[in-house]
C-alpha cells in the first residue's frame, strides 16, 4: 500500500506493508457449560481457546477459578469438587478473556458446628468440611479434605471424620502431589460382593483425588469399636481386621490393638490404597469370601495333582526300552539254540 501525500503542489509517497495480526485470546468455551453436582462429587472441566479468526489456539493454558469456595473448589486441570449446597461459576482465563460454566450442588448439606473450612496445625494449606444430608439428623455423613504440596516422603494426617468409626487417615506420599483431596463417608457393602466372614461392624468408602495412585506410598487409619459390641457378639479385640474390598474380593489388611478407652478399643492398619473398607471380626484360622484368594489357592490345585499322576506313566513308558540294549548280543545265541533243537 503506497500513502501520498501533498501541499502547495509539493507531494510524496511512502509504501506500507501490512502483516497479518498475531493470533491472540478472543473467546473460551467450557465444556460442559452447566453441571448439577451432589456434595462429595467431582467433575472435570475443559477449555478450548478461540483467536479472532476462530482457530482453536490449543497451546494456550487457561488458569481456573471457583466464584464460591463454601461450595466446591476447582484444581488447575480444571477438577471440580464439589462441597455444599448452592451455585457456583468455574472460569478459564487466558489471555484477558474469561469462559465460564455454571455448577449447581443439589444436596441440602448443613456444615458441621464449626462454619467453613478449618486450618490444621500441621499443615496451613489444609481444608477440612464435614456435611449431612440434612433432616432430622444434624451429624455429619461425608468428609472433605484438602492438601496442598505434600513433599515426597512426607506423611500428612486427616482427621476429625465425625461420619464413621475411622478417626484418621495418614497418607505418606511416593512422590510430590501439589494437591490432594479425600473423602470419607459412610458405606454399605458392594452390590457385587458378599460381605466378608465373621460379624461386620461397619463399612466406610475412601477415596482419594487429583493424586494418581503410584503417588500414594500408603496410608495407616485409625479406628474405634465400642467395647461393648465386641462382647455382645463374644469377638476379642485382636480377632477384629480392617478388610479392604479390591478386585472382586475382600483384602485382610494388618491390623493392631492400640488400646482402650472410654470404653472404646482403639485399632491400627495400613492399607495400599482407597475404596470401600469393612470393619469386621475374623480369627486366624477363618478364612474371608470366595473372591478372595483361597479359591485361587484351591483352584490351582488339580495342576499339581495331574503333574504327580503324569510322571508314573512316562516312566512305565520308557522303562521297556532298556532290554533294547542288548538284543545284538542276544540274537546269534538265540540262532544256536535254534539250531540244535532242529537237528
Amino acid at each position: 500500500m503506497t500513502l501520498t501525500a501533498s501541499a502547495d503542489g509539493v507531494s510524496g509517497s511512502a509504501c506500507v506493508t501490512i502483516e497479518p495480526s498475531l493470533p491472540v485470546p478472543a473467546c473460551i468455551e467450557v465444556d460442559p457449560p452447566e453441571e448439577t453436582l451432589a456434595p462429595g462429587e467431582t467433575r472435570e472441566f475443559s477449555a478450548t481457546v478461540y483467536d479472532q479468526c476462530e482457530n482453536v489456539m490449543d497451546w494456550v493454558r487457561v488458569r481456573w477459578s471457583c466464584s464460591d469456595g463454601d461450595i466446591g473448589t476447582i484444581d488447575s486441570l480444571g477438577l471440580f469438587a464439589a462441597f455444599a449446597q448452592g451455585s457456583t461459576d468455574v472460569t478459564a482465563c487466558a489471555g484477558g478473556v474469561e469462559g465460564a460454566a455454571t455448577i449447581t450442588v443439589t444436596a441440602a448439606p448443613t456444615t458441621d458446628p464449626t462454619p467453613g473450612p478449618t486450618q490444621t496445625p500441621n499443615n496451613p494449606g489444609s481444608t477440612y468440611r464435614a456435611y449431612s444430608d440434612g433432616g432430622g439428623d444434624p451429624g455429619p455423613s461425608f468428609f472433605a479434605g484438602i492438601c496442598e504440596d505434600l513433599k515426597r516422603g512426607a506423611t500428612h494426617t486427616f482427621s476429625g471424620f465425625g461420619v464413621t468409626s475411622i478417626g484418621s487417615v495418614a497418607i505418606t506420599a511416593a512422590d510430590n502431589i501439589p494437591k490432594l483431596m479425600l473423602t470419607v463417608k459412610e458405606a454399605g457393602c458392594p452390590n457385587l460382593a458378599e460381605p466378608p466372614g465373621g460379624s461386620t461392624y461397619e463399612y466406610a468408602e475412601i477415596a482419594v483425588s487429583w493424586a494418581n495412585p503410584d503417588q500414594i506410598g500408603g496410608a495407616t487409619l485409625t479406628f474405634t469399636i465400642p467395647a461393648k459390641w465386641l462382647e455382645e457378639h463374644g469377638i476379642l479385640p485382636e480377632d477384629v481386621r480392617l478388610m479392604r474390598y479390591v478386585n472382586g474380593g475382600w483384602q485382610i489388611l494388618e491390623t493392631e490393638v492400640v488400646g482402650e478407652e472410654d470404653g472404646n478399643y482403639l485399632f491400627r492398619a495400613t492399607t495400599p490404597g482407597f475404596s470401600t473398607f469393612a470393619i469386621a471380626a475374623m480369627t486366624e484360622n477363618q478364612t474371608v469370601t470366595p473372591e478372595t484368594n483361597v479359591t485361587t489357592e484351591a483352584t490351582a490345585t488339580p495342576e499339581v495333582t495331574e503333574t504327580m499322576t503324569t510322571a508314573p506313566t512316562v516312566a512305565a513308558t520308557t522303562t521297556p526300552a532298556a532290554p533294547l540294549v542288548y538284543a545284538p548280543f542276544l540274537a546269534p545265541l538265540a540262532f544256536l539254540l535254534w539250531r540244535r533243537r532242529k537237528n
